[in-house]
């Protein structure tokens, strides 16, 4: 895996680029709208404020994703802009922690923080230094590490379906790797958006979560 550091989102999708459009990466970029659509009806639900706020940052991140698909400028560090973009979506996450059970939240083992800053700091290391796939893969290891630390304050609803939820993201960190590693060759079989799968499960994954808290 040691050339996954070149990887470099969006240019480096497995997705054919179209040249007679305005939307570069159309197959990708109309998930990401049908996501931004589904997200904005979940908003307008009943929900609380700590899981509308989950679900805002969600909606942020797919808006940039869709406008990253959209136009490819090569000045601009999409990669690292939806890093950051993640990292509002696992904040408020951990804040929904909070708002559920803040007593046990503010008591838990000081290990468990030690834990979770470590897995920021190699992350945010990642990122910065290393960059390309390695840090996309560490940004969601954060956040299964952030679930599997505060697994005690969840409810029994996203407990239930963690198994899922976990399926779907380890499913997602394959087909990006299998993207990156067998893309000339699987567009040489059949041209297909094959980025557009990850796309797929991606959404899905921020679907089980949000309609289980």
């Amino acid at each position: 895996m040691s050339e996954l550091n070149k990887y470099i989102f969006p240019f480096t999708t497995c997705e054919p680029k179209s040249n007679n459009s305005l939307i570069a990466q159309p197959y990708s970029f109309s998930i990401n709208i049908l996501a931004c659509l589904v997200l904005f009806y979940l908003l307008c639900q009943d929900y609380k404020i700590s899981i509308k706020l989950i679900i805002i940052a969600i909606l942020i991140f797919e808006i940039w994703h869709a406008i990253s698909h959209a136009i490819h400028l090569p000045n601009i560090n999409y990669m690292r802009i939806i890093h950051y973009l993640f990292y509002l979506i696992i904040a408020s996450f951990v804040y929904y922690i909070y708002d559920h059970n803040p007593n046990n939240f503010i008591n838990l083992p000081f290990y468990i923080y030690l834990v979770i800053l470590l897995a920021l700091i190699i992350d945010t290391y990642l990122l910065f230094w290393i960059q390309g796939g390695y840090s996309v893969i560490s940004g969601i290891l954060l956040f299964v590490i952030i679930l599997i630390s505060f697994w005690g304050l969840l409810p029994n609803n996203i407990k239930l379906k963690a198994p899922v939820l976990l399926f779907l993201i380890f499913l997602g960190i394959i087909l990006f790797i299998n993207e990156y590693y067998n893309c000339e060759r699987m567009m040489s079989i059949i041209p297909l958006p094959y980025h557009a799968l990850v796309e797929i499960v991606v959404f899905t994954s921020f679907i089980v979560l949000v309609t289980n808290l």
